[in-house]
């Protein structure tokens, strides 16, 4: 039951990242279509849950401990360096703009320099790469939940019992919430599938990665119908908002403003933790070094990096990793459509 723990907690911490706390993803990606975000919701949790569940499944029967021999197995050894150089990449613009978003958070609630954010994420980002996979298992089992917990709360205060739970009875079903939906499963996958390829060591059986793909999506989805029924809800007056869902905490009041707060640094951490151990993983076997010293000097390197912005970068570089991630979503359908017939 605990690797299975791990597993959904490992799995829900990747996704959720700033975009997806700070609700400007469901914003972008669902609530613009309003009450038509619903179905592109669901829709998105049948995706992620084939992707999880296929992923899993094939670490288990291949015993595969890395993303990249899938990838060689399916594209062959020269395109597999090209592609996954530009994931490395990816993943490496990600963790930098988690350090940023941290920095700026810690700023604007505490008036210090956003230097001093990226350093205190960083030093406790550096106990869990070289705490290894045991070291991010146990962060994310120990801060998901009160992600989870805290956005329920704040759901449940913002738009009430009956409203979070109760989907509309009535939705007009046209519109691109289709597209936008498999976009954003497209660009979440890339990180998404190479953390599950490290899941090997939590799956002594089967079932636990089946469960525990299961687990994740059904936790990330009811994180995103909150998220988006709140900023539905509200859509008019969060539409310009930088940070939506900080929005909504501060109109509750400072003590669910300041809860929503520790929410996004819990999960900028989750995800900055998830794409830096990739990239950690990634630097220890092209570098050869000790596996402490590679963590330390990834460290060291990334918090200059972080003022240096990569918002900018990442925005530019979003549609790149969107075809990559629609390549992906295609191959694994048409692996698992395959093997259904």
């Amino acid at each position: 039951m605990k690797n299975i723990l791990k597993i959904i907690c490992i799995y829900v911490g990747t996704v959720i990242g700033a975009g997806f706390a700070s609700g400007q993803e469901m914003m972008t990606f669902f609530s613009r279509y309003r009450e038509k975000g619903f179905i592109g919701i669901y829709i998105s949790i049948i995706f992620f849950t084939v992707i999880s569940s296929y992923v899993l499944n094939y670490v288990y029967a291949y015993n595969i401990y890395s993303y990249e021999k899938w990838l060689e197995r399916i594209v062959g050894k020269s395109l597999c360096r090209v592609l996954n150089s530009m994931i490395i990449l990816f993943l490496f613009s990600i963790y930098c703009v988690m350090l940023a978003g941290t920095g700026t958070l810690l700023e604007s609630f505490f008036n210090c320099s956003p230097l001093v954010g990226a350093v205190i994420m960083s030093i406790l980002l550096f106990i869990i790469f070289v705490s290894n996979l045991e070291g991010l298992g146990l962060a994310n089992m120990i801060i998901v939940p009160v992600i989870f917990i805290g956005m329920l709360i704040l759901g449940i205060r913002a738009i009430g019992v009956e409203a979070v739970i109760n989907i509309p009875n009535s939705i007009n079903m046209t519109g691109n919430y289709l597209v936008s939906s498999i976009l954003y499963v497209s660009y979440n996958s890339i990180g998404l599938v190479a953390i599950l390829f490290s899941m090997r060591p939590f799956m002594k059986r089967r079932y636990e990665g089946i469960l525990g793909a299961l687990g994740g999506s059904l936790v990330l989805g009811v994180m995103m119908l909150i998220i988006h029924k709140t900023t539905n809800m509200n859509y008019a007056q969060l539409k310009g908002a930088q940070i939506p869902m900080l929005e909504v905490g501060k109109s509750l009041g400072i003590e669910f403003y300041t809860m929503y707060g520790i929410i996004l640094l819990g999960a900028m951490f989750t995800t900055a933790a998830a794409n830096g151990y990739i990239v950690v993983d990634y630097m220890k076997k092209k570098l050869k070094l000790n596996h402490i010293v590679v963590s330390a000097l990834f460290c060291i390197i990334t918090i200059p990096l972080s003022n240096f912005g990569f918002k900018s970068l990442v925005s530019i570089l979003y549609p790149i990793f969107g075809y990559i991630g629609v390549f992906t979503l295609i191959w694994i359908l048409y692996r698992k459509i395959r093997v259904l017939l």
